[in-house]
């Protein structure tokens, strides 16, 4: 390329960058604006809105999840406090039963009846105690 021709081209390349650079000098009307402003709101309530579905939803889903897992810990709980207490009601069982050996005829048998009540009371309060405590039937 030339001297004239690099020269052709840059005046042509000024040329184009002045007309986009004052057409870029143009204002809008106010009511131009004024619409393009309200646009811009009207979107940008729109977003926030979205958003705070969104979390709400979020949230929502984490309370319920949350409140899944407490049900759960629950349940867990109460069924572990069962087994604690049928536990210790065959324990005390087997102490009564011990205690009865000593014991004969009429005296053995109301002794060995009792002990046979007294575990089963215990059973049944147990479980009694786990329902009431446990949120899943």
């Amino acid at each position: 390329m030339n001297g004239t021709q690099k020269l052709s081209l840059s005046l042509a390349a000024a040329c184009l960058l002045g007309m986009g650079i004052a057409g870029c000098d143009q204002t809008a009307s106010p009511a131009e604006t004024q619409a393009s402003i309200a646009k811009a709101e009207v979107a940008g309530s729109k977003s926030v809105a979205e958003s705070q579905h969104a979390a709400t939803d979020s949230t929502m889903d984490a309370q319920k999840q949350a409140n899944k897992a407490n049900d759960e810990l629950a349940h867990q709980t109460a069924e572990a406090n069962r087994r604690v207490s049928v536990a210790q009601a065959e324990a005390g069982y087997k102490v009564d039963i011990e205690k009865c050996k000593v014991l004969s005829g009429d005296a053995l048998t109301a002794c060995n009846k009792q002990a046979d009540a007294n575990a089963a009371a215990a059973k049944a309060d147990a479980t009694a105690s786990a329902r009431a405590a446990d949120p899943k039937p």
